[in-house]
């Protein structure tokens, strides 16, 4: 092996380790943490009578938290053993005009790969995937695949949503270039909330394995 080669080896191997130690670098450091203490900061979200106790049972078990960079972060509960609640805040948004959120029906839900991002959920239901860069610039579109509905459309001051079927579904921002994707194992019946505080924005959505209708909004505080 002559020595121009060897200068050439070496130069190759250096690329492509450099290469995949960005790679590594970017993944840990954009990608969501999981820990299981942060969750009590977001119990206001929930009614007084909501119990977060460990005893007796509690109303609310924890199943986890995950957060990149105090941006955005996505709270999962289990609420008396048969609902999933999601509460996801998105700080980046807190300037948002709720007037201006739309959400899209009957939209083509192609096919969607992220070529940088990461999944949270794996194998269950929903599986959600995203971009690490969730660039919505005070923008968010919530868009619904065909096999979706909306059963019935909730609207306040401070909040929006509706309860329906979800199927497939993406967040987007204004250049309808989507961010997350929401993919169901089946159509599932959800309560969904955008929901706007002075100082940040959140998207709730409850699912469960027992019935349930809109009226599940009563067990939230949203003031």
């Amino acid at each position: 092996m002559n020595k121009k080669f060897k200068i050439i080896l070496i130069g190759v191997v250096s690329i492509v380790i450099g290469y995949y130690s960005y790679i590594i670098y970017y993944s840990f450091k954009n990608a969501h943490d999981v820990d299981w203490v942060t969750y009590r900061k977001y119990s206001w979200i929930f009614k007084d009578s909501i119990k977060f106790d460990t005893h007796n049972p509690p109303d609310i078990r924890e199943i986890a938290i995950r957060h990149t960079k105090e941006r955005d972060v996505l709270i999962q509960f289990n609420y008396k053993e048969h609902y999933f609640i999601s509460i996801w805040e998105f700080k980046d948004l807190k300037g948002l005009n709720l007037k201006n959120t739309l959400v899209n029906l009957n939209m083509l839900l192609g096919t969607i790969e992220f070529k940088s991002g990461e999944i949270l959920n794996a194998h269950e239901n929903p599986e959600i995937h995203l971009k690490y860069d969730l660039a919505f610039r005070d923008t968010m579109q919530i868009n619904l695949d065909r096999q979706s509905s909306i059963i019935k459309n909730i609207e306040a001051p401070n909040y929006k949503g509706f309860y329906g079927i979800i199927n497939r579904m993406t967040f987007s921002n204004s250049k309808y270039e989507d961010l997350i994707l929401f993919e169901y194992t089946k159509p599932t019946p959800t309560l969904f909330l955008l929901y706007k505080t002075s100082k940040s924005f959140y998207v709730i959505m409850v699912q469960g394995d027992k019935p349930f209708d809109e009226s599940m909004i009563n067990i939230f505080n949203l003031k």
